[in-house]
């Protein structure tokens, strides 16, 4: 039994030394926690990857922001960001392995192109859904749907 407000509480610890230095915003707002059944290494290791990619692509005087919410029986981890956004011919590629966004190599930042793949697969393998919404030169959310434990 995994409470997601913890996943998230690490994450965005670990991510903040990064974010302070580039001059970026960490928002976390955890509401009412929601639990689920998972592993929580691997439950870390998505939400890292989500959260270090929010900052690599918010410029400095932006906001990343990191909801933990429970809605019908789904526990739901949100990361935002005001960052540079992605083209909207690009999204359905995002989560393939290798695909970087033009964004991302139009500004060299660095990347393998294998985190959101490997993201997705563990939150499939968690039994949830992983989708993004984005607007180029707006910002990105990305949002992680898992079956919640009942309280």
């Amino acid at each position: 039994v995994v409470e997601l407000a913890d996943i998230a509480a690490a994450a965005t610890a670990a991510v903040r030394p990064a974010a302070d230095d580039k001059g970026v915003t960490i928002e976390l707002r955890t509401g009412d926690g929601a639990r689920v059944d998972a592993d929580p290494q691997r439950l870390g290791q998505v939400l890292d990857n989500l959260v270090s990619n929010a900052v690599k692509f918010t410029p400095p005087g932006g906001t990343v922001g990191v909801a933990v919410r429970r809605d019908d029986g789904r526990a739901q981890l949100v990361v935002t960001d005001t960052g540079v956004g992605i083209p909207a011919d690009e999204q359905a590629q995002l989560f393939s392995r290798f695909f970087r966004a033009s964004t991302a190599t139009r500004r060299a930042i660095p990347g393998t192109g294998l985190g959101l793949w490997i993201a997705r697969a563990i939150v499939e393998q968690h039994g949830g859904t992983i989708a993004l919404e984005s607007r180029a030169g707006e910002g990105t959310s990305v949002t992680v749907t898992l079956p919640a434990l009942d309280d």
